[in-house]
């Protein structure tokens, strides 16, 4: 096994391999629209991106929850594979900041087809640093 000092020498660049999947923070999919988020996403998904944080805020501010549902639920319909973080903001923006108003807003966008960490978690563990080095 390599140590982590072995990687690196004095004339090169330091570069550390990634034993997870790649994401990307896209914030609020940079749209209101349900297709256009979930075609930024196809298109991550189509450079190699494995998951995607997306928040149900925009310009400092929730959005209506059910907004945030459709565009997680577009996301997964037309990448099924990809895992998605849905960030619910209530408490970061101090809007309906209540643990009650929290869950219920996860809860929405919770059921199917939203990926679940379970799914994540064994995501990675298919994933080996010999697959990357491979693939790199």
């Amino acid at each position: 096994m390599v140590t982590f000092r072995e990687l690196h020498t004095a004339d090169a660049l330091l570069l550390l391999p990634n034993a997870w999947d790649v994401g990307s923070d896209i914030e609020d999919g940079y749209s209101g629209d349900p297709s256009a988020v979930a075609e930024l996403v196809a298109e991550l998904v189509a450079i190699g991106v494995a998951g995607v944080n997306l928040e149900d805020s925009a310009a400092g501010h929730l959005v209506d929850a059910s907004l945030a549902a459709a565009e997680i639920a577009e996301v997964k319909r037309r990448s099924p594979d990809v895992f998605v973080n849905a960030r619910v903001d209530n408490l970061w923006f101090g809007e309906d900041a209540t643990v009650e108003a929290v869950l219920a807003r996860a809860r929405s966008y919770a059921p199917p087809p939203a990926t679940s960490y379970a799914d994540m978690q064994s995501r990675m563990e298919e994933f080996s640093r010999d697959d990357y080095r491979e693939n790199a």
